[in-house]
C-alpha cells in the first residue's frame, strides 16, 4: 500500500479516536422549565446525580435511574421527568405538578376573527357561538362570545375558546421555470470519506473527479457522528424542458409555497384558477386566484369598564 494511503489512515484513526473521546464529555445540559425555582431545584439534583457540564456522559440504564431518583425525592413537585442525551448535550424535560389551587380561569374574552371571509366550520370549547355557516364576517368580528346571556340578562363572563375556520380569497403572481438540469453519472469515480454531525458535513479528502455525483454509505455511527463511504461519479449536466404533467406539479407546488408564507395557521387551498399566464423562453409567470379555508381567529380581551360613582 503506498505511503500516503497509510498517512491519510493514520489521520482517519486520530480523527476517530478524539471524536469518540470529545464526545465522551457532557458540554451543555439544558432544562426546559419556565419555573425558576423548579429549575434551580432540579439541577441541583442533577448535579448530585453526576449530570453536569465537561462529565463523563451516563448510559441509559444509569439514566433511567437517575429519573426514578429524582422523581420520588420531588413526588410532590414533579409529575414526570426524562433525561435525553444528544451527542454531547443532555435535554431534561419535566412536568410540574400541577394542584387545583394552581389552575386558574382566563379572563373575560371574546374570539374575534383576524381577516374578512366567509365562515366554513366553527369548533366552539366555551361560550357563545354568534356566527352561522356562510355568515360574511369582517377583520375584529365578534365570533364566539364570552358574555353567557339568558333571558337577555348576561349572567356569566367567561374567557370564549374555540376554533372558527373561513372561506377566504387571495390574488398571487407566480413565476417558475420551464426547464431543469439533469445530472448523468459516468463510467469514473473515485471513493472519498464523509463525516457528519447534526446538519454539518465534512469530506476527509478533496473530490477528484468534475461535477461529482455521490452516492453514500453508512459504515459506522457514534454519539451522533456518522461516517459514510462515498462513491463519487464524474458526471455531466443537461438542460431539459418539463413536460407537460411536470410543468403541472411544479406550478402547484410554487402556489402551494407561496401560499404558506402568507397562511400562517391551519389550512387548505379549495380552489386555485389561473387569471393570466405569460411564457417567456425558460421561465413562466402567472397571475393566480385562491380560494382557501383558513383558521383566523385571535382572542380579545375587552377593556374594562371603569363604574361611574354616583353622589
Amino acid at each position: 500500500m503506498p505511503k500516503a494511503n497509510y498517512f491519510h489512515l493514520l489521520i482517519l484513526g486520530c480523527v476517530l479516536l478524539s471524536i469518540y473521546l470529545f464526545t465522551r464529555f457532557i458540554v451543555q445540559v439544558d432544562i426546559t422549565t419556565e419555573n425558576k425555582e423548579l429549575r434551580e431545584i432540579i439541577e441541583m439534583h442533577l448535579e448530585e446525580e453526576g449530570i453536569k457540564k465537561y462529565f463523563f456522559a451516563k448510559d441509559n440504564m444509569d439514566l433511567t435511574k437517575i429519573k426514578e431518583t429524582i422523581l420520588n425525592r420531588d413526588k410532590e413537585l414533579l409529575e414526570w421527568i426524562n433525561i435525553e442525551r444528544k451527542g454531547m448535550h443532555y435535554i431534561v424535560r419535566l412536568e410540574p405538578k400541577v394542584t387545583k389551587n394552581a389552575i386558574e380561569e382566563k379572563p373575560y374574552c371574546h374570539v374575534t376573527s383576524t381577516k374578512e371571509g366567509t365562515i366554513s366550520r366553527i369548533i366552539t370549547s366555551k361560550g357563545v357561538e354568534l356566527v352561522e355557516i356562510n355568515d360574511y364576517v369582517r377583520t375584529g368580528d365578534i365570533l364566539i362570545s364570552g358574555d353567557i346571556i339568558y333571558n337577555e340578562e348576561s349572567k356569566k363572563q367567561v374567557c370564549a375558546s374555540g376554533r372558527v375556520f373561513l372561506k377566504t380569497w387571495y390574488t398571487i403572481d407566480i413565476e417558475t421555470t420551464k426547464t431543469y438540469e439533469e445530472q448523468t453519472p459516468l463510467d469514473k469515480f473515485r471513493y472519498n470519506l464523509k463525516l457528519k454531525y447534526h446538519n454539518k458535513t465534512k469530506k476527509i479528502f478533496n473530490e477528484r473527479v468534475e461535477n461529482p455525483y455521490e452516492k453514500d454509505k453508512k459504515v459506522l455511527s457514534l454519539f451522533g457522528y456518522e461516517l459514510y463511504l462515498t462513491k463519487e461519479y464524474a458526471s455531466s449536466y443537461e438542460v431539459k424542458e418539463y413536460d407537460e404533467e411536470s410543468l403541472s406539479l411544479r406550478v402547484n407546488q410554487s402556489i402551494d409555497e407561496k401560499m404558506s408564507s402568507i397562511l400562517k395557521g391551519e389550512y387548505q387551498i379549495l380552489e386555485r384558477k389561473v387569471l393570466k399566464k405569460e411564457e417567456n423562453d425558460s421561465t413562466i409567470n402567472m397571475v393566480v386566484f385562491i380560494v382557501a379555508e383558513e383558521e383566523a381567529t385571535e382572542e380579545y380581551i375587552p377593556p374594562a369598564i371603569e363604574e361611574v360613582p354616583t353622589e
